[in-house]
């Protein structure tokens, strides 16, 4: 006789991270994925995807985001550059969001214009990283 067991976990997995050097992250499904104080990077590139979820503060050189499906982020902070591609069912606010050159891209179906917005520039400190989900979650 085979017996098949499928096992349901309900319980959110909550993961904290410290790293030197963090590059990328990447969610999937219902990730949801927070900083904790400042994400400070040189060079950070975040994709959201599904329904995955992200709220950070960022100090970084460049961050390049990417918010795919039905995800959402808020992302507040500064870069020196920045580069946003938005899909068109997905959600971002970067209303406290500064850097010195962003180029927006949101995409539509049949469309692919690119805005690119100037604003100011902020510096502020550093702090530890908090990440948690539910799903899959990618950090490199």
């Amino acid at each position: 006789m085979v017996y098949s067991y499928i096992i349901i976990q309900t319980e959110k997995l909550v993961v904290w991270v410290t790293v030197n050097d963090l590059r990328a992250i990447s969610a999937y499904d219902n990730a949801s994925v927070e900083s904790f104080g400042k994400l400070s990077s040189l060079d950070l590139n975040l994709s959201l995807n599904n329904n995955a979820t992200a709220n950070f503060n960022l100090d970084c050189a460049e961050a390049k985001i990417a918010v795919n499906d039905n995800a959402k982020a808020n992302i507040s902070g500064t870069a020196t550059q920045s580069s946003i591609v938005v899909n068109q069912s997905a959600t971002l606010n970067t209303a406290k969001f500064y850097a010195e050159q962003v180029t927006q891209k949101r995409v539509t179906p049949g469309s692919s214009k690119k805005k690119t917005y100037l604003t100011n520039w902020l510096l502020t400190n550093t702090s530890i990283h908090h990440l948690y989900s539910k799903s899959r979650l990618g950090i490199s």
